[in-house]
């Protein structure tokens, strides 16, 4: 966000006289480096609360003079607690890096294997645990459905019913990298299904790339948390 003119009385003993003062926002501050611990301590409360132009609901802009920050920056106190901030959030970075990794690598070593049946008893077992799941609708599958169906539901079956899997996705939650391994997980069990059961290639291929695509939506969120921790 760019900085902000705005209009403030000089108290210069005639009425009306106004100066237009230079300000910053949160966000302007943050590309100079301040943490919001750093804002709180050295700034304190905004110089000017201002309505958001763009969300009338959203909370008022926080405005800092920048002639006030810029003073502050030359503080030694101010130049000693900078450093300190940026050298954790260097060791938070380095330490989400790690542990990201550590994580693909869990995933990569896993052990991951399906019963080994033919298609005839897939899908019969496939279309019991189906009609198990939704015994209290009218939704019901058999061997004549559609073989789009069929796949879907087997993959689904197979992913859900017959590994533990989804206990290992329960615990990643929350946890740095949880977002990618989550999908890494699911991308590496159809890549199992589709070997043990190459006509149910397709329909892991298009939930891979459905996988995948929601991740490239909620990595930014995911590595957001983790930086912005203090």
């Amino acid at each position: 966000m760019q900085n902000v003119l705005t209009e403030q009385p000089v108290p210069s003993g005639k009425p009306k006289t106004v100066e237009r003062v230079e300000m910053l926002t949160k966000t302007s501050l943050k590309d100079r480096g301040w943490t919001d611990s750093l804002i709180r301590k050295f700034l304190g409360e905004p110089d000017v609360l201002r309505p958001n132009p763009h969300y009338r609901s959203a909370p008022k802009m926080q405005l800092y003079r920048i002639d006030r920050v810029i003073e502050i920056e030359q503080n030694e106190a101010f130049e000693a607690a900078f450093e300190t901030a940026r050298k954790r959030s260097e060791a938070r970075k380095n330490s989400a890096i790690e542990q990201a990794e550590r994580l693909r690598e869990y995933i990569r070593n896993l052990n991951i294997e399906f019963p080994v049946w033919s298609k005839q008893r897939l899908t019969q077992e496939t279309c019991d645990h189906y009609n198990q799941l939704w015994r209290n609708t009218e939704k019901r599958a058999t061997p004549q459905s559609s073989e789009d169906f069929l796949c879907r539901i087997a993959v689904n079956f197979l992913r859900h019913g017959l590994t533990p899997h989804d206990m290992e996705l329960y615990l990643m939650f929350g946890r740095i990298g949880s977002v990618e391994g989550r999908v890494l997980l699911k991308a590496r069990v159809l890549e199992c299904i589709a070997e043990t059961y190459p006509f149910l290639k397709d329909e892991c291929e298009r939930q891979r790339a459905q996988a995948w695509g929601n991740y490239y939506y909620d990595t930014w969120y995911d590595w957001h948390d983790a930086m912005s921790q203090h």
